[in-house]
């Protein structure tokens, strides 16, 4: 049997052993997938032991850059990132891969809106999982903000973004953003996307940003709120978006999208989706 995991801390929210079983299953894969709590400090240890014990890992927080030094290599985004969330142990070598990317544009179905050029996108947060969202945002040309409680660490995830522009010679036009929540505006943005932990159980009434600051009421159509956190699947921010008639778009989606693509890296077959998205709505019932 070939075992696979998810490893972070604290572990017990992570629903990824709940379509990642239900994928091998469903593919007649002998595999088993489960949640590793690796306590800070601990990394180390975990990883001495790693090769022999699992073909393929998730990685989630806090350990999305932490994990690199124990790494064989990296794949080209993954390098670009600066993060990794997907590694494979290919012979004996572990390589890390960051699937979050991927799983964020499909999550914002970003294929099919009409320009994402002329999208303003604020991202909060800056830590694994915002490197990976601005990273696909900035490389599908959008107009990037990235706001953080600490500025100086949104800045600097700035600053490596715009130099990845000009690495992929991608138009100078959009250049990347930064500042503090304090300074959202929701005038100015058409896509918010909360890459942080803020709303997560047990703090579910927190809210990253404050949609109806300053105002009682508020309208805004042509809107999307995208929250990577999943428990709860609604978080207070997605149901502040829901009052003003925005498109909200619950963590387990890019959850689910990211985890396909991690499973085809592992297995080298087409994932399956259906199953997986079954799974998940299972268990949310």
């Amino acid at each position: 049997m070939r075992r696979y995991c998810v490893i972070g801390y604290p572990i017990g929210h992570s629903l990824s052993a709940v379509f990642q079983n239900a994928a091998f299953k469903k593919i007649g894969e002998d595999a088993e997938y489960t949640a590793c709590e690796v306590k800070p400090g601990d990394l180390g240890i975990f990883m001495r032991t790693f090769k022999k014990q699992y073909a393929g890992a998730n990685v989630t927080v806090p350990y999305k850059e932490e994990i690199i030094p124990f790494l064989n290599d990296l794949d080209e985004e993954a390098k670009m990132i600066g993060a990794v969330n997907t590694i494979v142990n290919h012979k004996g070598k572990l390589i890390g891969y960051n699937t979050d990317a991927y799983g964020a544009m499909k999550a914002l179905h970003m294929e099919s809106r009409p320009d994402p050029r002329k999208l303003r996108v604020i991202i909060i947060g800056a830590g694994g999982a915002a490197k990976a969202i601005a990273f696909a945002c900035v490389k599908a040309g959008s107009q990037v903000t990235i706001l953080n409680r600490t500025v100086a660490h949104a800045g600097g995830l700035a600053k490596r973004l715009n130099e990845l522009r000009v690495e992929l010679k991608l138009p100078l036009f959009n250049i990347v953003t930064y500042g503090s929540p304090d300074d959202f505006n929701v005038e100015h943005c058409d896509i918010l996307i909360n890459a942080t932990s803020c709303g997560m159980s047990p703090r579910e009434n927190e809210t990253p940003v404050d949609l109806f600051r300053d105002r009682s009421e508020l309208s805004k159509t042509n809107f999307t709120v995208m929250d990577i956190v999943y428990k709860p699947l609604k978080t207070k921010l997605l149901l502040d978006a829901e009052k003003i008639g925005a498109e909200i778009i619950t963590g387990d989606t890019m959850l689910l999208f990211q985890g396909a693509r991690s499973f085809e890296l592992w297995t080298g077959k087409t994932a399956p989706l259906e199953a997986m998205e079954g799974a998940l709505r299972r268990y949310h019932q």
